[in-house]
């Protein structure tokens, strides 16, 4: 009985230098942390994706540092004189990727189109908001094209078109829908090849188009979706080719 009372007494002493340790210790730190102020740049007013940021436009104000997202700008000099690649609210602060030096990155996505693999671009109609994902789909997601035709019932895994980029959603009106945006999407842009933009052309007017998120998240994971799909359209190509090749023997020999 008394070595269990020993055991508690122990015990007990060692919960109070922990919590004595941790009061004198760790929370102020934590403290210190929460409570460490650093200065950067909100917008005064709304910015429109495409407007040049001018000194009237911003400010430097002091907020806590701690859990600030990596990449928020702390110096006016480093926006003004830059554009939008966004539309910035007022209030928010700047993130490196929502700024640019060129004044050509309204609609940003147009000027990023790859000279190869998706060197063209190309919106579909969503026809209602289901099909759409509920309007929740945005730029850079990888998304699984699923369609119906006239002759097939059955809906069916586009296969060229099964990893596929989003440029952008619009609005009926063709202004870009962000999540901020009260329009609903209408439309949405997708990089695509050549063989790809056929597809959906194809289905767009022949089909039933509805729009599945494959993935969302790094550059890195998506590049490699999509050179997965690069691989099978080039793949389908050429198997294309070659019973083209053998169709046109077939005939010149009849």
């Amino acid at each position: 009985m008394r070595k269990i009372f020993k055991n508690r007494t122990v015990l007990g002493v060692t919960c109070i230098f922990l919590a004595i340790l941790l009061s004198f210790g760790a929370a102020p730190i934590v403290n210190r942390a929460i409570k460490s102020q650093v200065t950067i740049v909100r917008a005064t007013v709304e910015i429109k994706e495409g407007d040049e940021i001018t000194s009237d436009k911003v400010k430097q104000v002091k907020v806590g540092e701690y859990n600030l997202p990596s990449g928020v700008i702390k110096s006016t000099d480093n926006v003004i004189g830059k554009y939008a690649t966004t539309t910035i609210y007022k209030d928010d602060f700047f993130l490196e990727d929502k700024i640019t030096d060129l004044e050509s990155k309204h609609n940003s996505y147009l000027y990023n189109l790859s000279e190869t693999t998706d060197s063209l671009s190309i919106s579909i109609t969503v026809k209602s908001l289901a099909a759409g994902l509920s309007g929740k789909l945005k730029e850079g997601d990888i998304v699984t094209i699923i369609s119906t035709s006239d002759n097939e019932k059955q809906p069916k895994i586009v296969p060229e078109l099964q990893y596929v980029r989003v440029l952008a959603t619009s609005s009926k009106e063709g202004m870009d829908v962000d999540e901020k945006s009260e329009d609903l999407m209408s439309t949405i842009t997708l990089a695509v090849g050549d063989l790809q933009a056929e597809k959906l052309v194809e289905h767009e007017q022949n089909g039933s188009i509805h729009i599945a998120l494959a993935y969302r998240g790094t550059n890195e994971v998506a590049k490699v979706f999509l050179e997965q799909q690069v691989e099978f359209n080039l793949s389908s190509k050429e198997s294309n080719k070659e019973v083209v090749e053998v169709y046109e023997e077939v005939t010149q020999d009849n």
